[in-house]
């Protein structure tokens, strides 16, 4: 599966969401905003952010900055046997709900 899109018609939790319900595997690539980066998805769990020199969660919440640009998820081959994230990334919902207390979510 692929898909792409404007980051003006989705916000960035909403797309993640989509992708954990659908327990989606693959590479969701975020560019033209003003946070490039890579988030890693495997069985619909985020495993690795990467943005710039940022890794991990600290790239998640710079990823979070993009209103626009443009995205692309190109999915992969599913791994049934592994689903569970890396060491340091914690589940989406508990991301969003440090975000929104950091202030890095725009509430429209």
């Amino acid at each position: 599966m692929g898909l792409t899109g404007e980051m003006g018609g989705f916000h960035l939790p909403e797309l993640l969401q989509v992708l954990g319900q659908g327990k989606k595997t693959g590479v969701l690539k975020l560019y033209g905003g003003v946070a490039e980066g890579t988030i890693l998805l495997r069985n619909g769990r985020l495993v690795a952010a990467l943005q710039g020199t940022l890794s991990g969660e600290e790239a998640f919440f710079s990823l979070l900055r993009n209103l626009e640009g443009r995205f692309s998820f190109v999915a992969s081959p599913r791994d049934a046997g592994d689903t569970q994230p890396s060491a340091g990334m914690r589940p989406l919902e508990a991301l969003l709900l440090d975000a929104t207390s950091r202030g890095h979510l725009n509430e429209d």
